[in-house]
């Protein structure tokens, strides 16, 4: 939506796709000359995207446009962090400009009834058809479309048409077919409302015709090279977009290869069939690009924004591929919902989500180069296959926030200049919520490396050294142990108990045939008995998270 957005901009505008500065995660940033006649080519022109987005989204999805003019002053006087973040105000101003004007501003109540002319199903059909049965929104006439969904009820491959509106059909047939693919979406303008009208998203090999500009999703050089032999003009008003759109692949009844459902995910999972939502941003980026960066250029916000969102896309999708291999290799799957700009969005199986998110983390430690002030905060959300994502999404944005204002860094007085280690992951955020419990990111190695040694010595067939009732226990202990360090002075009783349990039931004195092996096993007895209502000792912190992995690890 955004890429065509930018491309209406773009063609009312008369500029080019060097005018970008940063396109990510919902945000566009465009510099355009200063001229008196680009004003009213920007009034005209927002009008012309709001129309286009109240059609087809009703108020769903809003539109603000800030417009800042570069300072008359010396350079050295002021940055280009300045302008961004003066036009930033002036759009967040704006946001719901359209909504405002259209049914407050008017006082006039018949606006609030939405009017227009609703699909009707033909014959005998349910009323309940006239909405489209994944959203649950009326259809407006002309926007209703039907796709087939196959289910493998019985063994028996079986297949039903459903109505849904137009955007779900898009969204529906490019999730089918974008995976490893170059996909061509073209835009017609329809003079007469002067509104944009999305086409069909076709594979690059099937599409023909001359729409008033095309997106080409993830563009392959011999697919386009291939293409231009027999089309000359597929380039002709065309716009690149690298998406992050990795899937791991499965074989249907037919042997044919399709996207792995979430059901067949959660049978990949060691232990416990579940899934998790695994959501990210990076810290403070509004903040670093209005005046973190060292050099306030147009240049240097276009090359930051530029290659976070080569790393988020392109870089991903490479990062994805290697780590889940053809077909789930050693049973890793994932599913890539969203990730560009600064925020991720992925579905794994639950065993294997702590992984991902430390092997991602290296990835772009060395991407930023072992920047400590580019980190990025993450929170896991577990849940069944088959709840609806929708749910889950809004209770990982809960989990987001949490974690966001536990780990809030330094704080400094308005007007200051910022602390040298304020962006420092060290000081600042850079943490996940796992568990329901905060975590620092640079603690991820040790609760996987903990989660596997217990579940090793809890599986091992000759008199292992804990038992999953042990491990239950000290889970149960554990909350409780959060809740009086959180101020629940009831909960003391937790200390007791604990230091009773492991003396009575867990013996340091196991005969394990790896001597390292025996050493990490007093280890951890020892650490948990220097836990003290006073003190914290290091695998406090992380006690719930591993005793929670361990559970669903060693749940047949």
């Amino acid at each position: 939506v955004t890429r065509i957005v930018v491309s209406i901009l773009l063609k009312h505008l008369e500029l080019t796709e060097a005018s970008i500065v940063m396109h990510a995660a919902g945000k566009i940033l465009i510099v355009a000359p200063g001229e008196e006649s680009y004003k009213e080519k920007i009034k005209k022109v927002t009008k012309t995207i709001e129309e286009t987005l109240k059609k087809n989204f009703l108020y769903e999805i809003s539109f603000g446009i800030g417009v800042t003019e570069f300072p008359k002053a010396p350079v050295g006087e002021w940055s280009f962090g300045d302008v961004v973040e003066a036009s930033n105000i002036q759009q967040q101003n704006k946001w719901q400009k359209l909504f405002y004007d259209d049914l407050i501003k008017s006082k006039d109540k018949e606006k609030f009834v939405l009017k227009g002319h609703y699909y009707k199903p033909s014959g005998d059909e349910d009323s309940d058809k006239m909405k489209c049965q994944v959203t649950g929104m009326p259809i407006l006439r002309g926007r209703a479309r039907k796709i087939t969904l196959n289910s493998n009820e019985d063994d028996k491959l079986e297949k039903s048409r459903i109505t849904v509106d137009l955007q779900v059909f898009n969204e529906f047939r490019i999730g089918d077919i974008v995976p490893k693919e170059t996909i061509v979406i073209g835009v017609l303008e329809k003079n007469t409302e002067g509104l944009f009208l999305v086409q069909k998203p076709e594979r690059i090999s099937e599409f023909s015709g001359s729409p008033d500009f095309k997106i080409i999703l993830n563009p392959d050089h011999n697919a386009l090279i291939g293409e231009l032999k027999t089309n000359a003009k597929l380039l002709k008003n065309a716009s690149f977009l690298h998406v992050a759109n990795y899937v791991t692949m499965m074989q249907d009844n037919k042997k044919k290869k399709t996207v792995m459902d979430f059901e067949t995910m959660t049978k990949k999972n060691i232990g416990g069939e579940f899934l998790t939502m695994i959501k990210g941003d990076i810290d403070n980026f509004g903040i670093i690009l209005s005046c973190g960066l060292e050099n306030h250029s147009v240049s240097s916000h276009s090359t930051l924004s530029s290659q976070l969102k080569y790393f988020f896309s392109f870089g991903l999708n490479k990062l994805l591929s290697e780590w889940c291999g053809d077909e789930g290799k050693d049973d890793k799957a994932v599913y890539c919902v969203y990730s560009g700009g600064d925020d991720i969005f992925f579905v794994t199986t639950q065993s294997y989500a702590l992984e991902l998110v430390r092997d991602l983390n290296k990835k772009f430690t060395e991407f930023t180069c072992s920047n400590p002030e580019i980190h990025i905060s993450y929170s896991f959300t577990n849940f069944k296959h088959n709840t609806p994502i929708r749910i889950i999404s809004d209770f990982a944005d809960k989990n987001q926030k949490k974690i966001k204002n536990i780990f809030t860094g330094k704080s400094f007085a308005p007007g200051k200049e910022l602390p040298s280690d304020y962006f420092w992951d060290s000081e600042n955020k850079a943490g996940s919520m796992v568990f329901n419990t905060p975590v620092k990111n640079n603690r991820l190695d040790e609760i996987i490396r903990w989660t596997e040694l217990l579940t090793k010595w809890i599986e091992l067939e000759d008199n292992p050294p804990l038992t999953k009732g042990a491990i239950r226990y000290i889970f149960d202990l554990s909350k409780m142990m959060t809740n009086y360090f959180n101020g629940d002075s009831k909960s003391l009783i937790w200390h007791p108990k604990l230091t009773y349990y492991v003396k009575r039931n867990i013996k340091p004195g196991h005969k394990f045939t790896d001597p390292v092996e025996a050493a990490e096993f007093k280890k951890f007895i020892k650490e948990i008995l220097e836990i003290n209502s006073s003190q914290r000792s290091e695998i406090q912190e992380i006690l719930t998270p591993v005793t929670s992995a361990v559970v669903l690890r060693t749940r047949n």
